[in-house]
């Protein structure tokens, strides 16, 4: 069997339209707009497109669902341009694809985002069946943003662990990569159900906190040894703004200070 290589990441596909806006405005008032940009957003596209900067011979792909409108034609073609496989994005009729305004408040920096799922709502289970892919890696980004994850089946099994089962009987290591979404009860519903079936957890102190409710340890390590306890398969990894930690299933550690990019 040919040597397992590379990269596939599926989940949230969308476009970020940034405006930069004089300052934010209260409801019914007006704001100027001094600058707008646009590129892709989400955890897929993020991950796939650095490490093709950093690694231009590393295969990577990306899957996921789009609609047939201005904003998917735009995700493929920065897939093309950044040379990465598109060819397990499936095109939804009647669905627009996702994109988040992202609102900049000039005065302070900080972002506020309008987002619209559009067509990755329609990404479910069976987009996670044969995807025919050589990638040694599967990372699965953002759970809590892809409604068709967040069921039941019949046998009472969530839609989920089904889809990420389905990944590591088909010979893949699963990354899993969350968003800050703020209902507690969620992570127990819908994101404790697939862990078993998560090789790689790479969270935020704030995900990590709502995973592992109601211990009150806050500590990253503390954090990362109590979800490997819940049966993440190999390693966990949590960032925060000082910085990230790591430990692995033998419990050999990793810890880093956050630096400052300029």
């Amino acid at each position: 069997m040919p040597e397992r290589r590379g990269i596939i990441a599926i989940g949230n596909l969308l476009v970020d339209q940034s405006m930069h806006c004089a300052t934010y405005p209260q409801e019914s008032m007006l704001t100027q707009v001094s600058s707008i940009g646009k590129s892709c957003g989400g955890g897929c596209t993020n991950v796939l497109f650095d490490l093709a900067c950093l690694d231009p011979g590393l295969p990577l792909t990306l899957g996921g669902v789009i609609g047939d409108d201005e904003y998917g034609e735009f995700i493929l073609e920065e897939a093309r341009r950044h040379r990465v496989d598109s060819s397990r994005i499936r095109i939804a009729d009647g669905e627009a694809t996702s994109f988040t305004y992202v609102m900049i408040n000039g005065e302070n920096g900080r972002r506020t985002f309008f987002h619209h799922m559009g067509a990755n709502r329609r990404l479910g289970p069976s987009d996670f069946d044969d995807l025919d892919c050589l990638a040694r890696i599967v990372h699965v980004a953002y759970l809590p943003l892809l409604p068709g994850l967040e069921r039941e089946d019949k046998t009472r099994q969530t839609t989920g662990a089904r889809a990420l089962g389905a990944l590591q009987s088909q010979g893949f290591e699963v990354s899993l990569g969350l968003v800050s979404v703020p209902e507690t009860e969620r992570f127990e519903r819908w994101v404790r159900p697939v862990l078993p079936q998560v090789d790689y957890l790479i969270i935020n102190d704030e995900e990590a906190g709502r995973l592992c409710a109601p211990h009150d340890n806050p500590h990253p390590l503390a954090q990362a040894r109590h979800l490997l306890a819940m049966s993440v398969r190999k390693l966990v990894c949590i960032h925060d703004p000082r910085g990230a930690a790591a430990m692995n299933h033998r419990g050999e550690t990793c810890c880093v200070e956050a630096y400052h990019v300029a």
